[in-house]
């Protein structure tokens, strides 16, 4: 929804030569230039970023800058600090987009920067109070998600909390996996078959704990009850072209199949992923 708006936005604001879209990390950098470019498609375009389709390169970004009267850089925070802060940039006239603003807090030099531009439009699910301590902006618009529900436009949802039983042990056909992670992708397999659910994103909190959880529960569901399923592991060490293959198998609409995406800090927000039914929470905080 927030996306969608600021395509409009930014499909209405012709005057701007310049237009700089920025996100949190690369994969919702990638998903904000799917959804914004149709809304800009008079605008040349420049990734910043490390992948094989973007580039680093001040002097190539200021040469393009100067090739073509519209244009449109979209960034990671990172490389907005470090490599957008150092191009020649008139503020008073460039368009400045900010998606996840809330990431933005206590990263100082990011808000300085940002602080600069005299147009911009900052985009958030939740923005915490603290935030107007760094940021010069005034909430415009806010719709929040009970009133979504509520109006019919977000799906409800409920929460399932596994009950832990100390007397209870670990099924023998599995009694040669991590205890821990067994009992926690029992849990995930049961609930995904009592309730109907085919695709699952599954919040790991790092990349070996994801990598085994993948195997685990690839075991579980296989022994303990018979399917074999599709899994997949996304972090940050991920290859672009794998990570967007995992992603194109998780949209298949065959919902026969069950598919679990294991993830470490990418998919936990500015995602488009509608065939997902539920996600689980491996750990509390």
């Amino acid at each position: 929804g927030k996306t969608l708006i600021a395509g409009h936005v930014l499909k209405r604001s012709p005057q701007h030569k310049c237009i700089i879209c920025i996100a949190p990390l690369l994969f919702s950098v990638q998903e904000l230039y799917r959804r914004v470019s149709p809304f800009i498609s008079q605008y040349h375009k420049i990734k910043v970023d490390s992948d094989s389709d973007g580039t680093t390169d001040i002097h190539t970004i200021q040469e393009q800058m100067k090739q073509h009267e519209h244009i449109v850089i979209f960034s990671t925070f990172k490389s907005f600090e470090e490599v957008i802060s150092e191009l020649d940039i008139d503020h008073d006239n460039t368009f400045l987009l900010i998606d996840e603003v809330h990431n933005c807090f206590n990263k100082h030099s990011l808000c300085e920067s940002a602080n600069k531009y005299k147009h911009s439009l900052y985009l958030s699910a939740t923005v915490p109070e603290e935030l107007e301590e760094c940021l010069d902006f005034e909430i415009v618009y806010e719709y929040n998600i009970r009133t979504a529900i509520n109006d019919g436009y977000c799906v409800d949802y409920k929460i399932m909390v596994p009950f832990i039983d100390p007397k209870s042990s670990t099924p023998q056909e599995l009694d040669d996996l991590d205890e821990t992670l067994c009992n926690k992708a029992l849990f995930l397999a049961t609930g995904m078959l009592q309730e109907g659910k085919r695709r699952c994103i599954v919040y790991l909190s790092d990349i070996e704990t994801a990598r085994a959880f993948e195997k685990v529960i690839t075991e579980v569901f296989r022994r303990y009850h018979g399917i074999d399923i599709y899994t997949g592991t996304i972090d940050h060490k991920t290859p672009r072209l794998h990570r967007t293959s995992i992603i194109k198998e998780f949209k298949k609409p065959d919902m026969e199949h069950i598919k679990i995406i294991c993830n470490v800090r990418i998919l936990n927000e500015a995602i488009d992923l509608v065939p997902c039914d539920c996600v689980y929470k491996t750990e509390s905080g």
